[in-house]
């Protein structure tokens, strides 16, 4: 977990030069394929809070991804170089619905 945490925070809150080759400098990702990674970037988070926080309800855990994904685009307006965009909230916390709907599924809880 420790180490999804450590990309996690090195992907998103890395400084993005318009002119570099994207993040760490040889990462350009765009359009689609930005929205598409987006639905997976909370993914782990969800699976992570839902196991470890057992007693927490299905809701709690996606409140608690939401709003992670807010905090991060809230902190990416202060990044120079990077956008913030609500697009990113809704595709974090739909990645984070379907993980969670998914476990459910699996787990029966």
């Amino acid at each position: 977990f420790a180490l999804y945490l450590i990309f996690l925070c090195a992907t998103v809150f890395s400084p993005v030069d318009p002119n570099s080759d994207g993040i760490f400098g040889f990462i350009r990702i765009t359009g689609f394929a930005e929205r598409f990674l987006n639905l997976f970037l909370l993914v782990p988070l969800a699976i992570f809070t839902r196991i470890s926080f057992a007693q927490l309800s299905f809701r709690a855990v996606l409140l608690v991804c939401i709003s992670t994904s807010s905090g991060i685009e809230v902190i990416q307006l202060l990044i120079p170089g990077r956008v913030s965009d609500l697009v990113d909230v809704l595709a974090n916390g739909l990645g984070a619905y379907c993980a969670l709907a998914g476990s459910q599924r699996l787990t029966g809880r």
